[in-house]
């Protein structure tokens, strides 16, 4: 991470001017509990865009909430207001917006904003994550409403038999930039391989740290199959696979079931560049150290 940072400052050096880059410091820096420093880059982002830009401005707002300095607090809430304003199913908005009232002893605002949050049906490890807080204050959770389900997963029948192709169907349906990734598991790991895990298939800007671009949970009794990553399975506002030219898709077994790798994990990676063609293999042929 340490690597990545100076990588981006040096960067920033000679493109004092590249919004992007210090949105993407910022980013980092947020990642590595350097909340402080990251307020900073975005203030910097957001100098260099007029304050026009609703997402580098929201990811301010993130910042100023995570230094847990009261004193900048009224700031990141005219930020989360004023973005609830022009969207009011802005996630992230949603989220932020009911953390302060949370804090500010105002939990029936937070039951609204997490209710109306899971009202949009964001991918499910945020679902799951936003339930249990909103259960914790005595909320209750809406009926998730149906979704689109994807096509059929193309030529992955093994394993225990697969009948659609994202996860038991919980797939929305697919827009803008789609790869279509084939996971397959190396024959020299079978005996690793222990029936009901969860595996992620994510997609992350190639090598930048931070929340992925796109993300779906499936089940290991269904591989090998083929998931449908695109722009709607967005996991941050303003971030999708159409923002950036080159990604790194990962499948992972995670046997802990958590977002978090760990050690045993099995993992496969693989590249895909914006314009290529759409399928991609994916390749389970590690263990994670």
């Amino acid at each position: 991470m340490e690597e990545v940072i100076s990588q981006l400052e040096a960067r920033l050096q000679a493109s004092p001017g590249d919004a992007e880059g210090w949105r993407m410091l910022g980013r980092t820096l947020l990642v590595t509990g350097r909340a402080a420093d990251a307020v900073a880059a975005y203030e910097k982002a957001s100098s260099l865009t007029g304050g026009k830009d609703p997402n580098i401005e929201l990811d301010l707002a993130e910042a100023l909430v995570l230094t847990e300095n009261p004193e900048v607090l009224p700031r990141a809430k005219a930020i989360i207001d004023g973005a609830l304003a022009a969207d009011g199913n802005s996630q992230k908005a949603l989220w932020y917006s009911g953390l302060m009232a949370l804090r500010g002893g105002d939990p029936e605002t937070t039951k609204a904003r997490w209710t109306k949050l899971l009202e949009g049906n964001p991918p499910e490890e945020i679902r799951q994550l936003v339930v249990a807080q909103l259960e914790a204050i005595g909320g209750s959770a809406p009926v998730q409403t149906a979704v689109v389900e994807s096509p059929p997963a193309m030529g992955a029948m093994g394993g225990g038999g697969m009948g659609g192709g994202m996860g038991g169907g919980a797939a929305a349906a697919a827009s803008g930039r789609t790869i279509r990734v084939a996971v397959t598991v190396d024959p020299a790991l079978a005996g690793k391989m222990k029936p009901g895990s969860v595996v992620f298939v994510s997609a992350r800007e190639a090598g930048i740290p931070g929340p992925p671009l796109a993300a779906v949970r499936l089940n290991s009794d269904e591989l090998p199959t083929t998931v449908v990553l695109s722009d709607a399975n967005a996991m941050v506002e303003g971030r999708n696979l159409s923002s950036v030219d080159e990604v790194q898709v990962v499948a992972r077994v995670a046997f802990g079931g958590t977002a978090v790798v760990a050690s045993g994990d099995l993992i496969g990676e693989a590249r895909h560049r914006k314009g290529a063609a759409p399928d991609l293999g994916v390749v389970i042929d590690k263990v994670s150290p």
